[in-house]
């Protein structure tokens, strides 16, 4: 008796089984039919004011290509046709956001698709933090162990609002690995020194809004430079003349004395006499003691009458940064 009931309630199993699984499929395979979600990438991700923009439809239910594809941008229609699953717009280089929208028709099913793009950028200077003289119109260099100061500055608007520096977040990347004690909120500025083996340094950085819906990138690559050192004559009625560098050959004629200055640029110091740098004066191959300032002496014409000259060099290392250093000569001769 118990084991025609144990078959009686196995068939009513497998009956049962039979009945729900078909009934199943059936709507697991309507459900996917009636499925018309599409989707739409934006590329560049990230674009920046003025950049060229493409939109791309995918659907992986649907076949695009037999669609009517209608593009518009910020309402107004820019493109139509059958199987146009991509559109290019240019960005225009104001700061207001552009909206895309694709409307798709098909003899199957319709479908629309809208995304808001609100274009952001980011500029990056580099600020190295070696010496030049203080009336120098150039910029000074980031050189071989030098240290190099890079600030970020943001456009990120939203809802027409300019978002300050500080109140965005900013992710640093030296040399393809992100820095997390220099990235953070508000963190507009990086400085990194190199090593004195490979002083290249390829920067990038990530700013964000508080929503993460904003962002802008950009990357610079700093290469380090060689220090110099130039010299100047010290006039004392006029001063320094900054417009013309001793170098070469440096005729004084019948002057009896000539004071100059040496300034190193682009080491990696505070003034041209900083306590971190050595200078070695050097006048026909001996040694030559500054009296005052390490960077400044005075030549006196020794001979009585006549012509003569004489070879003057020096050599400038940092004690600092055993990579820094330099030389430099130039002959001065005279005639009475």
């Amino acid at each position: 008796m118990s084991k025609k009931i144990f078959t009686f309630f196995g068939l009513s199993i497998a009956l049962t089984a039979v009945l729900i699984i078909p009934s199943f499929s059936f709507a697991q395979t309507a459900s996917l039919q009636n499925i018309t979600n599409s989707s739409l990438s934006i590329s560049p991700s990230n674009p920046k004011f003025g950049d060229t923009v493409t939109g791309t439809l995918t659907n992986v239910y649907k076949n695009l290509n037999i669609a009517t594809i209608s593009w518009y941008v910020d309402g107004n229609l820019k493109k139509e046709g059958v199987g146009i699953t991509s559109f290019s717009f240019g960005l225009s280089k104001k700061t207001n956001a552009v909206t895309i929208k694709a409307v798709i028709s098909s003899s199957d099913f319709n479908d629309t698709v809208t995304q808001k793009i609100q274009p952001a950028d980011v500029d990056l200077v580099f600020e190295p933090q070696s010496y030049a003289p203080y009336f120098y119109k150039g910029s000074p260099l980031f050189i071989t162990m030098g240290t190099v100061k890079v600030l970020a500055i943001p456009v990120i608007v939203k809802d027409g609002v300019k978002i300050p520096a500080s109140q965005l977040t900013y992710t640093w990347n030296l040399n393809g690995i992100i820095n997390g004690d220099a990235s953070g909120r508000g963190k507009n500025t990086f400085v990194f020194s190199g090593n004195g083996i490979d002083d290249e340094g390829d920067v990038e950085v990530t700013v964000t809004d508080d929503s993460k819906k904003i962002t802008a990138d950009k990357s610079m690559s700093i290469s380090a430079s060689n220090p110099s050192i130039m010299i100047y004559e010290d006039n004392p009625a006029y001063g320094l003349f900054w417009n013309n560098a001793l170098t070469g050959n440096v005729n004084i004629g019948s002057k009896e004395e000539i004071d100059i200055m040496a300034y190193p640029f682009n080491f990696d110091v505070k003034s041209a006499d900083d306590s971190a740098l050595t200078m070695d004066w050097t006048v026909n191959g001996q040694s030559y003691t500054a009296p005052v300032k390490k960077n400044a002496i005075a030549l006196k014409q020794v001979a009585s009458s006549g012509s003569g000259s004489a070879n003057v060099g020096l050599s400038v290392a940092n004690n600092a940064r055993i990579f820094q250093f330099g030389s430099f000569n130039f002959t001065l001769s005279y005639a009475k």
